[in-house]
């Protein structure tokens, strides 16, 4: 459930440096055994964090860089502006749509909070140009909460499972797949040539 801001004031985020394009970064030896060179997506920073678990390994974790956050949260608020003269159940399944596509997308493991503030952040919009389609107040938090909820409008989650790797991270480039082709390519000829002998 959503509580309003100036009841209860959300804790202050870390700074994140943003990460512009495809960048790479080089991960210290301590923290991932070797040291790879890795391609990062350009709404996505990566950190490394030491986290102990169970395995005792640990993970990268990644996390929506801060100017993607920001326009993200920025295009939310004007897009609740501009659309808040809809049906209240066409204005929310679309909002609905937009917030499940994009917790699909940036629900990655560190990324909770991130995510959680876009959420917050289309909860207040929502709740300021609801207030806003007459002249007097149409509702209150809690009135804007049972709504969040009658709509099911989905709240961040993370989808990203534990032994899953991104595609960057496991996919080989091409040049090493074609050098694995080429050598599997030439032991099955030399094996051809062993066995006719």
């Amino acid at each position: 459930m959503y509580r309003n801001p100036k009841l209860n004031r959300p804790q202050k985020a870390r700074p994140a440096k943003a990460c512009r394009g495809l960048r790479t970064w080089r991960a210290s030896k301590e923290a991932h055994g070797t040291e790879e060179v890795r391609r990062v997506p350009a709404a996505l920073t990566a950190r490394a964090k030491q986290e102990r678990r169970r395995n005792d390994k640990t993970r990268v974790k990644r996390r929506t860089a801060t100017k993607k956050r920001r326009a993200a949260k920025q295009r939310t608020r004007d897009w609740i502006k501009e659309h808040r003269h809809w049906k209240l159940s066409r204005l929310m399944k679309a909002l609905k749509a937009k917030l499940q596509g994009t917790w699909n997308y940036y629900g990655l493991i560190g990324n909770y909070r991130r995510m959680k503030s876009l959420y917050e952040e289309a909860c207040r919009g929502l709740y300021k140009w609801l207030n806003r389609r007459s002249q007097r107040r149409s509702l209150t938090w809690r009135a804007a909460n049972r709504l969040i909820e009658r709509f099911q409008v989905p709240r961040p989650r993370i989808v990203e499972e534990n032994g899953q790797r991104m595609p960057c991270q496991t996919d080989l480039s091409f040049c090493q797949r074609l050098l694995d082709y080429l050598r599997l390519g030439a032991q099955h000829l030399a094996n051809a040539r062993a066995s006719c002998n």
